[in-house]
């Protein structure tokens, strides 16, 4: 929403909660856990996929952006504004945590420190954690 927000004039300012001490992990690939079960190849193989767009848009953002703009050439004229976006994410995809680890790979210490914030602010969830095992899996994370 905010791209299309500042790409209408509208002043945006942005407010980072990591800033502030809460840092949840918010990016991530969703499967249906029978899916999963019964097509670990394909997982792997779109998983594979995933990681080699977003390291091309590491070393080239501006191409990523652009080729995400041959999708939508209405929004050309907003390419400053995707960069920005693009950029955000890029600085998101990396914590303390998992430095040194392939581009994907995520902590065990992170997955704790966010279902503590979701548990202990969100009412429906108090006192609910499970196991942070059912949430992921660095099993289809290439090397």
């Amino acid at each position: 929403m905010v791209p299309f927000m500042e790409a209408k004039g509208v002043k945006v300012g942005y407010l980072r909660f990591a800033d502030y001490g809460v840092n949840l992990l918010h990016k991530g690939i969703f499967v249906n856990t029978g899916y999963l079960a019964k097509n670990k190849a394909t997982i792997r193989r779109f998983v594979r996929a995933n990681k080699k767009a977003w390291l091309a848009a590491i070393w080239d953002p501006e191409a990523a952006v652009d080729a995400f703009l041959k999708s939508f050439p209405k929004q050309k004229k907003n390419k400053a504004t995707f960069m920005k976006v693009l950029n955000h994410s890029l600085a998101m995809t990396h914590t303390a945590n998992n430095q040194g680890k392939p581009f994907g790979w995520m902590s065990d210490k992170d997955w704790r420190a966010s279902q503590s914030i979701l548990v202990k602010y969100t009412p429906k969830l108090k006192g609910k954690s499970v196991s942070i095992g059912e949430f992921y899996t660095n099993e289809f994370i290439p090397r």
